[in-house]
């Protein structure tokens, strides 16, 4: 066999050697799944990664890492580590974990009030620089212990990450709450000109048996009722809420959105939220609860005498729910009513105009403009913004505002008036 043959088959069985496997692979039982992740920074100015790992086999019920029965142990365990950097602090994981920690199926990633407070650049930095944190993750501010979110218990699941993740997810029922985007579309927001940032707010609640006994001696509150502040009251606290919001200026987090000021800046934004508004029935008794089923906004910056003014339009549709103040004598609303059906209209654009005014005022408090009003006037009227750029957060203060909004109330749900037994106040056919 000639030289140049010898080599050319030596050449072939190494290529062969290499596309018989990866080069880089990893035994699932040498890795460390993250699913979720929160930040903290401590007076000396170290950040503290906290990080939520699961047991595969325990959350699928089999035996877990460790050879024992799952259901001796959690299906979950959080260590925290600390770095001069969010990355230090990450890869300081690594001398008390067993196995190599792995960030790509990081699903939420929490921020403690104090580092939102103290500025989260940094962490964004290395959020789009590493190239195992998904942007997709969903992103929240915790107001509280971020360790309690990570290690809290949510019924029905056995992954606290997977419970937030749900907790977050746009199409989950929630109390007034800023709406969660994707890491992604965050980062975006929080890059165009005229426009600050806010995220969603995690409220944590003490567990255990100090919630149970506090709520055997008579409940305690857990949210309220858009529009009307009704509380619900329960033997047991939940872990965490999501409800409101965190405003930034900046990268610095000013102050807290509360869930009808929340509900407002959804609003401006056309995102529509599952939260039922509560308005008082026009048969003069009782509450209705509408539904919101469709919202389209439109934000529209004008100049008009050498003055901004932004133009809000509202269309919102949604059905009637519910009703209270029924009885023998009072059977509600008369939908065959045309007079009564433009006054359930009025009053539901009435609240949706009343929390644009709360987003307003709130964000005009904090002096940030989470609205975006400035990015509109950027985007439409790049002449004017070239001249009010550099005193943007003194005229967004006092902009003239000119909302409008339209309501279309779509059905009265399965029927259309209130159904009243005839014998209800009176005796019984039967004479009882």
């Amino acid at each position: 066999m000639s030289t140049g043959r010898a080599s050319a088959i030596a050449l072939l069985l190494a290529v062969a050697a290499l596309l018989s496997g990866c080069w880089d692979r990893r035994e699932p039982n040498e890795v460390a799944h993250v699913l979720a992740v929160g930040f903290d920074i401590d007076d000396e100015g170290s950040y503290e990664i906290m990080a939520q790992f699961v047991d595969p086999m325990a959350a699928r019920g089999g035996t877990a890492v460790g050879g024992g029965p799952s259901v001796l142990g959690p299906a979950f365990w959080v260590y925290s580590a600390k770095g001069h950097t969010p990355f230090d602090a990450a890869r300081n994981l690594h001398p008390i974990v067993s196995r190599e920690v792995q960030l790509t199926n990081v699903e939420v990633i929490l921020i403690s009030e104090r580092l939102a407070r103290a500025g989260i650049m940094p962490l964004l930095d290395f959020i789009q620089r590493d190239p195992n944190l998904r942007l997709a993750a969903n992103l929240a501010v915790v107001e509280g212990a971020v360790e309690k979110v990570l290690g809290a218990v949510f019924p029905g699941t056995p992954i606290p990450a997977l419970a937030l993740d749900q907790l977050l997810s746009p199409t989950h029922f929630t109390e007034p709450a800023v709406m969660a985007k994707d890491m992604l579309g965050d980062l975006v927001e929080f890059l165009r000109p005229g426009q600050d940032l806010a995220l969603p707010r995690l409220k944590v609640h003490e567990t255990g048996q100090e919630a149970s006994s506090e709520g055997q001696e008579g409940g305690s509150k857990q949210g309220s009722s858009h529009g009307q502040g009704a509380s619900v009251e329960s033997s047991m606290k939940p872990p965490v809420m999501y409800i409101g919001g965190a405003a930034f200026k900046g990268d610095k987090m000013v102050g807290w959105l509360e869930g009808r000021e929340a509900m407002g800046l959804n609003m401006v934004a056309g995102e529509r939220q599952r939260a039922s508004i509560v308005v008082k029935s026009p048969a003069g008794e009782g509450l209705a609860a509408l539904h919101l089923t469709r919202l389209k906004t439109t934000v529209r910056p004008r100049l008009i005498d050498d003055e901004v003014r932004i133009g809000i339009d509202v269309m919102a549709v949604g059905y009637l729910e519910d009703q209270t103040g029924l009885g023998p004598d009072r059977p509600g609303m008369d939908l065959n009513d045309p007079k009564v059906v433009e006054s359930l209209r009025a009053r539901f654009s009435e609240v949706i105009r009343n929390d644009i005014e709360l987003a307003v005022a709130r964000a005009r408090e904090l002096k940030a403009d989470i609205l975006g009003f400035g990015n509109a006037v950027y985007r439409k009227l790049p002449r004017t913004w070239n001249d009010l750029a550099d005193r943007w957060d003194e005229v967004f203060q006092t902009v003239p505002l000119d909302i409008t909004v339209k309501v279309t109330i779509t059905r009265p749900g399965m029927i259309r008036n209130a159904t009243v037994p005839r014998w209800l106040g009176r005796p019984r056919p039967d004479g009882r």
